[in-house]
């Protein structure tokens, strides 16, 4: 899992940026993983939903069910 990460953050952050100091790039990297990497990356797990997208869908389905 941990080599998935690395991948992904070498693909879409790493190589297509330029830091200035440590902190910008930890700053990026921190923001990169705890909003794209952790919430909107659709997952296999998930039936191919983002974090978000299964949290709504799954209380969609909870309001359904109380509703009907």
């Amino acid at each position: 899992m941990a080599s998935v990460l690395a991948t992904y953050i070498k693909n879409e952050l790493v190589h297509q940026a330029r830091y200035a100091t440590r902190a910008e790039a930890i700053s990026d990297l921190t923001e990169y993983i705890e909003v794209f990497y952790n919430w909107q990356r659709l997952q296999k797990s998930l039936g191919y939903l983002s974090p978000v997208e299964f949290m709504k869908t799954s209380q969609d389905r909870k309001n359904y069910h109380k509703a009907a």
